[in-house]
């Protein structure tokens, strides 16, 4: 096995990454340790935070698994709990 480094990874908010998915449409996720949950497109990298802008739109940026269901939707747990 041979581990190289990202080609989005300078893209990224924080530098640890604590699980990743690849969904059904190609897309990678990470889930990092304060940084919240990212989707890389293989070009950019789309970040998803809790932040004073969006306080609702996850209630902790420390994501711990990830997943899809039946219906392609993601799925992510914090340590805060379970987010759709």
């Amino acid at each position: 096995m041979t581990l190289s480094g990202l080609p989005t990874q300078n893209q990224l908010p924080v530098g640890e990454i604590v699980c990743t998915f690849q969904d059904s449409e190609g897309y990678m996720w990470y889930g990092t340790e304060g940084g919240g949950l990212c989707r890389d497109d293989g070009y950019t990298v789309e970040i998803f935070r809790a932040d004073f802008t969006h306080p609702t739109r996850i209630e902790s940026n420390s994501v711990t698994c990830i997943t899809e269901d039946s219906l392609k939707r993601i799925w992510f747990g914090t340590k805060r709990g379970l987010i759709s």
